[in-house]
């Protein structure tokens, strides 16, 4: 299972490093992988989907930028994920906290204790940009800090 998120993780790392579908990022970070599932509590995977699906209408309200200086990184990370920061803009970055708060206390604050693992995300060293006026994550060019951040 752990080789298949970490596939599928860093596969949208890819995705939302290029510009493009950066609203689907998260969303496809929940699924369960093809086959795992029915190896998944069900329970875990609904809490998981409520919390993305809070995140990602919250994040993707702020995503609009006219500048690369607009853009930020924010740590979506709960108890339910370990995620990697995710782009927004600046008016959104104190929303966007206040989302990864609420979240926690209403699907996260007890997921472990119900035997749900977390997902723990391997994340590249992202800059944020402003691509096609939405911020996006983009990977620094080859030679220029491409380690583990």
């Amino acid at each position: 299972m752990r080789a298949s998120m970490l596939g599928a993780l860093l596969a949208i790392a890819a995705g939302s490093c290029s510009g493009e579908g950066a609203e689907d990022t998260l969303e496809a970070a929940l699924r369960p992988p093809p086959g795992e599932a029915g190896t998944f509590p069900a329970v875990c995977w609904h809490e998981r989907t409520a919390a993305l699906e809070r995140l990602s209408a919250v994040r993707n309200s702020y995503l609009d930028c006219t500048l690369d200086a607009d853009c930020v990184l924010v740590d979506l990370s709960s108890g339910c994920d370990v995620t990697c920061a995710a782009p927004v803009n600046r008016h959104g970055w104190t929303v966007v906290q206040r989302a990864v708060l609420e979240v926690e206390h209403a699907y996260c604050a007890d997921y472990a204790a119900r035997g749900c693992p977390p997902s723990i995300a391997v994340c590249a060293r992202t800059t944020v940009a402003c691509q096609s006026k939405r911020c996006a994550a983009v990977l620094p060019r080859f030679g220029e800090g491409a380690g583990p951040s």
